[in-house]
């Protein structure tokens, strides 16, 4: 006798047809036994279950059985979340009771598998520490991606940065060509509100060439705009979070990324000078766009058009950086690495004026976008929709915005 619709169920998208199948709250003794049967074995053995909120008894069907078996097999041994799209409930999250998944095999049926599969419902509080973890994870490795960012931008100025055997007037020009460079940063940095900053670039080339870090590390350290990054984070754990504060940092290193160069003009300076010159520039604008992505873990935007433009604005910026860094694949790769790290972790950041509905029916997009006013587009990608036309119910559906015109 074939199957009725409702007998089908999913997990993470995988279908099997259920035998039998009882839900509901359990009594949660730890007293009570299911006797299930070994895949190997006709013997029985007793499985003690805390607490079961699902019991499924299904089967698949189907050449690529091996796939389906080891999925569901892979996800009972990581003990991870999975969707339960069930025909009484709709959708829940749910995860692989203690001693839930089993396995039966039969000689007389070809591609063929039995399940019994013991579930529990996945706690709200778990769901929220995967997000969190994930997030952490993210921000871990944007990080550390910074991190070698900045020591390879160095390394590479240490390189190209001549010091040897140059006059006293090419020493002069470098050394005012580093003042007007750090004149441009602070302006730019003052135009988005931030704090005044002094020049470091007096003195002599070898005053400059001895100071701490020499050149490169004072250049590096002045792009820290008067507070590094875990300054900022102090000052935000004792005062408050602070994203406007955040907002003018990244804007001002997009500035400083985008423009720095517009200080100075070496076209028609000694060989060394140009040399000199354009390297502190290179490194200013790595640095800059690095520490750029750096902001975005300070959680800077709160709308979904914030986000947008900030995503354009650094990799606009970052394009152009990572073109005329063409003879340097290690600084490319870096910056490349980076943008796209923060990119992913811009995206994941909650939209400020989301708000969430929910659907009774399946309906297509279409339906759904029309009477909510919001786009389409952007309703689908948000919500990850596989199938425009399948919209599923009963699961939260963040509707991001209004159209522009009606």
């Amino acid at each position: 006798m074939p199957f009725e619709r409702e007998d089908i169920i999913k997990i993470n998208g995988i279908t099997l047809y259920a035998r039998n199948d009882d839900w509901g709250q359990s009594g949660k003794q730890s007293g009570n036994k299911v006797l299930l049967t070994d895949e190997t074995s006709s013997q029985q053995t007793d499985c003690q279950l805390d607490a079961v909120d699902f019991h499924i008894e299904a089967y698949y069907l189907g050449e690529d059985y091996q796939s389906v078996v080891s999925k569901l097999y892979k996800i009972y041994k990581q003990q991870k979340n999975m969707l339960l799209e069930h025909h009484d409930i709709g959708r829940v999250w749910v995860k692989f009771a203690n001693g839930g998944y089993r396995i039966k095999k039969t000689n007389t049926k070809l591609w063929y598998r039995e399940f019994v599969l013991n579930l529990v419902l996945a706690k709200t509080s778990d769901l929220k520490i995967q997000v969190v973890e994930l997030e952490q994870l993210a921000e871990t490795q944007l990080e550390k991606g910074v991190e070698q960012s900045l020591l390879d931008a160095l390394d590479k100025f240490n390189t190209d940065f001549v010091t040897e055997n140059l006059n006293s007037l090419v020493k002069n020009d470098i050394v005012n060509n580093l003042y007007a460079l750090g004149d441009k940063i602070s302006s730019l940095s003052a135009d988005n509100l931030l704090g005044s900053l002094t020049n470091p670039f007096t003195g002599t080339f070898e005053s400059l060439l001895a100071a701490a870090g020499g050149i490169a590390g004072t250049i590096q350290s002045y792009l820290n705009l008067g507070k590094s990054k875990n300054d900022r984070k102090y000052e935000y754990n004792n005062s408050g979070f602070s994203g406007e504060e955040a907002r003018k940092y990244f804007q001002s290193y997009i500035d400083i990324a985008s423009r720095v160069d517009s200080a100075v003009d070496i076209a028609n300076t000694e060989p060394e000078t140009q040399q000199n010159i354009q390297t502190a520039i290179d490194l200013i604008k790595q640095t800059a766009i690095v520490k750029a992505c750096d902001c975005v873990t300070e959680k800077p935007f709160e709308t979904k058009e914030s986000i947008t433009n900030a995503i354009k604005e650094l990799e606009k910026v970052s394009d152009s950086i990572i073109l005329a860094a063409e003879d340097n694949k290690e600084i490319q790769n870096d910056i490349h690495n980076v943008v796209n790290q923060a990119v992913v972790i811009l995206q994941s950041q909650p939209v400020f004026n989301a708000r969430q509905i929910q659907t009774n029916i399946c309906l297509p997009a279409a339906v759904i976008c029309r009477d909510e006013n919001c786009d389409e587009e952007t309703f689908l990608r948000v919500n990850e929709i596989r199938h425009p036309l399948f919209v599923p119910a009963g699961v939260a559906l963040e509707i991001t915005g209004e159209t522009a015109d009606e």
